[in-house]
Parts: structure tokens; sequence; C-alpha cells
């Protein structure tokens, strides 16, 4: 089944229903089933075999020069082996798992990364690859001038806190963790990873299902309810098929209240630095050994590819460091930059 994760821009095919640690999309819900632009699959199967054509070994990894195709396996237990095999020949990459590696790989163990990880990283690979930037970044727009505002900062700042502050204000909601733009436009993704108690409405399945979802350990035991209603009943009142033109760039730090405008160079310096701290594709364990076997996947050329991006839409904004050591703050320092701009 097809999941539009970003309308009209990107999808998963997947034949589960959650993938763990999906950066993208946590839990995957019948209401923004559809077809996009880009994509990636992501499969459970009983078993994962090695192509008989990989004969060369990296690790736990098997490749071959110029094969576009990596198979991976690991004990996870005495007698149970997590196995993945990732297929870059087509447009529509895949990685396929196992069921026991699905099962056993609800958090990282030892060298076993949760596979939604991999599946994370791919897409920021694949949406490089088009010109697509991800940034760790919140954002929201005038729903008047649908000019759209970036809000960048280390986790546990206040980016979601100054999201759902916005949306009560009647601002236009697109993104509270991660962030989907072009040169032209911000996407809107459906996706919430905030603290339940940030939410702006006071729907409790809602808020049970995102507490059950970030409980170590309780959330394998304790089964989603309602999750799709919940979800559904939240964003219908925000139009995710939405988009805005980049317009300015707000980074939040810890502080007593000021609005420092920052130049267009260390601007681009810190939002860099920021997006590495979430976004780990440069050292995700299965794209190098990909791109050991083949040379057409290059890191240097993806983080090239990144920098630019974000100085191109740096170029055409404004960026502004906002510091308040109050998190109901920093929107109030926001709109006194945004109404006198």
């Amino acid at each position: 089944m097809k999941y539009n994760l970003v309308h009209k821009l990107l999808f998963v095919d997947t034949n589960v229903n959650k993938i763990n640690y999906f950066l993208y999309a946590h839990l995957l819900d019948d209401f923004i089933k559809g077809d996009s632009k880009h994509g990636v699959s992501f499969m459970v199967n009983k078993d994962v075999e090695k192509p008989e054509y990989l004969t060369q070994r990296f690790d736990y990894f098997w490749g071959k020069k110029d094969a576009k195709v990596l198979y991976y396996e690991h004990p996870i237990l005495p007698g149970i082996m997590a196995k993945l095999l990732l297929d870059m020949s087509t447009d529509v990459p895949s990685i396929t798992v196992n069921k026991a590696y699905y099962a056993f790989s609800q958090y990282r163990f030892e060298n076993v990364l949760p596979p939604g990880q991999h599946l994370s990283d791919l897409i920021t690979i694949k949406l490089l690859q088009n010109n697509i930037l991800t940034l760790h970044s919140a954002s929201f727009s005038n729903k008047k001038t649908q000019e759209g505002y970036l809000i960048l900062a280390i986790s546990n700042t206040g980016k979601s806190f100054t999201t759902f502050a916005a949306m009560k204000r009647g601002y236009e909601y697109h993104s509270e963790d991660l962030t989907i733009l072009d040169g032209d436009h911000i996407y809107t993704s459906p996706l919430i990873s905030a603290q339940s108690t940030m939410l702006p409405n006071k729907n409790i399945w809602l808020k049970y299902n995102l507490l059950m979802n970030k409980l170590t350990g309780i959330n394998v035991i304790i089964p989603r309810v309602k999750t799709l209603s919940s979800f559904h009943n939240f964003f219908s009142k925000y139009n995710v098929a939405c988009k805005a033109k980049p317009g300015k760039f707000f980074i939040l730090e810890k502080g007593e209240d000021s609005i420092i405008k920052l130049d267009k160079a260390e601007a681009a310096r810190k939002i860099l630095i920021l997006n590495k701290l979430e976004l780990r594709y440069p050292r995700d364990q299965l794209l190098l050994a990909y791109s050991y076997f083949n040379s057409s996947l290059d890191m240097e050329q993806m983080l090239k590819i990144e920098k630019e991006l974000i100085n191109q839409i740096v170029d055409k904004t404004g960026c502004f460091l906002i510091k308040s050591n109050f998190p109901d703050r920093y929107l109030k320092l926001i709109e006194t930059i945004i109404k006198n701009t």
C-alpha cells in the first residue's frame, strides 16, 4: 500500500502500518494513502535471501562492484538473523527485511539499527538527488501572504511549542519536526512527533498514542488504539495539501530575550550544523557500504548538495537568532519581525 507522506511529493510503499524510527512518519494511517512524485519501498517478508552474485563481503554486508543491490545479515539471537536487502536499481529504491529483523529491531542492538533509520536516510538521499532538502525544522506560514517561516533549534528548545502556538493564532501548519522544501516551496508533512502536552487540541486518544509511542519498552507491549481517527481529527482542521514560499528562518536559543539578525554565511553555517545533529545519512552504515561497492552514490556529493541548497534558500530569505528563557516568548519575538518586515 502506498502512503502519501507529503502531498503529491513523497510516498512510501509498504506492507506494514508502523516503521520503527522512521523520521518521516512514525505511524502510517489510511487517511494519508496515495501516490506521489518521489517514493521508496519498505517491505517485511518472512525471509530474505542473499543474491548469489553478491560475492564480496564488507563487514556484515555483501555486495559486488557496481551492483545496485546490497545484502545485510547480522545475528541478533542464537539461531536468529536480522536480514536486509537494499535495491537501488529502480526509481523507487527499496529496503526489504525479514520478519525477525522487523520484530527485534524496536531499538538499536549492537550493530543492528532499526530499519526505519535506514529508510529515513534513504529518503533524505532520494530527495537530495532531486534537489529537495530535508531540514530538522518546524514550519508554518501566513495564510494571507503565503510566506513560510522555518523554526530551527536543538531538540527540546521550543520548535514544536512555538509551531503549535502559531497554529492557535491562525497560522497555517506545515511541520513540527522535519520540513521538506525546495527553492520554491515549503511542503506540508502530516507528522507529529512532539510530546503530547504540547498539542494544541485536547484529543485524548491522540495524546495517548503519542505518549505510548515515546515510552521505551511500553510502546512494544501496549497496542495503539484509535490511531486513525485521532490523527485524522487532528489534521482535519489543517490543509495538508498547502504549500508556502520559503520566507524567514528563525533559530531559537536559550538566553535573555533578544533578536539578532544573522548574515547569510553565519545563518547557513548554523543551519547546516543543526541539520547534522538530527539527520544521520552521511554516517548510515547501510548507505556507506553501498557506496563502497557502487561509486554512483557519493556521500560527499550529497553533503555538497545539501550545503548548496541551504545556501540558495538562505540567499533568498532573512535569518534571525531568537533568544529567550521561556518557550512561550519565542512566538511573540518572531511576530515582531513578521509584522515589521
